[in-house]
């Protein structure tokens, strides 16, 4: 299981109920703004990796059309 650690802010506006996230702590330029720090583990478990196989077949004159155009 792979894990990893996300940190910020969550800055919500009290007046607007906007939020953002942000990775720096913000400036306290706007009275209505709080910061809000947080740490997020997350952890996600290993998968297997799929393939596709398959077939293509284009038939001869089509392929001969294709090369002739590219001529």
């Amino acid at each position: 299981m792979t894990s990893k650690t996300f940190e910020g802010y969550l800055v919500v506006n009290w007046k607007t109920g906007h939020m953002k996230v942000t990775k720096k702590k913000p400036k306290r330029d706007n009275q209505f703004h709080i910061p809000i720090k947080f740490s997020i583990n997350v952890n996600m478990p290993e998968y297997k990796e799929i393939e596709a196989k398959g077939e293509i077949t284009i038939p001869e004159t089509q392929a001969e059309m294709i090369i002739e155009d590219a001529i």
